[in-house]
């Protein structure tokens, strides 16, 4: 571990063991930090037990990521429904009572994990942004507020509102207590 991240560790602290082969990971805790710097390569010795093993062998070669910190009940975006413009990121949600049209929510991130976002706060339109908002995760760098939107894997009604342009997907957003809601589709028009 690079010398600069021992102070983040403590013995007893959770490790996610991961490989590039499907259905192999594991869980490991930390048992002892080494006390020295190895002077060659500025990095510390950690070493792991391993608690959970699913489809690891001995001599593996893994990535091991070190819970440092956790939230719980957090509002979590996909990655691709964040813009960047700048310093600043935001993400478009379909407007409450016209849902053929998107408004730009401004959005402050917290950690991120797999293609999965905190969001710490967001708002527009006067209020925040809040689980089961709908958002666009596909396609949103080309829309701008007030966007119009047709929402293709929605219900009957949804699918026969605006006339077509580019495709974009909507998803509604989540908490990270529940499992992701089920993607729709969405036209930009």
């Amino acid at each position: 571990v690079p010398e600069r991240q021992v102070a983040q560790l403590k013995p007893g602290q959770l490790v996610r063991l991961m490989t590039d082969e499907e259905g192999s990971s594991g869980e490991a805790e930390i048992e002892r930090i080494a006390p020295s710097v190895d002077a060659t390569t500025g990095t510390v010795k950690v070493t792991l037990v391993l608690r959970r093993a699913k489809g690891l062998r001995p001599g593996s070669f893994v990535r091991v990521g070190i819970v440092t910190d956790t939230h719980d009940d957090v509002l979590l975006v996909p990655r691709s429904s964040l813009v960047a413009e700048g310093r600043r990121w935001h993400l478009f949600r379909l407007k409450d009572g016209d849902e053929g049209h998107v408004e730009l929510i401004e959005v402050a991130r917290g950690f991120e994990e797999g293609d999965r976002v905190e969001i710490l706060e967001g708002s527009g339109a006067g209020r925040p942004l809040s689980e089961n908002d709908r958002i666009v995760v596909t396609g949103a760098s080309s829309l701008s507020d007030g966007s119009a939107v047709q929402v293709l894997n929605g219900t009957p009604e949804e699918q026969d509102e605006g006339d077509g342009g580019d495709q974009a997907e909507e998803q509604s957003t989540e908490t990270a207590s529940r499992p992701a809601a089920e993607e729709d589709q969405v036209v930009v028009a």
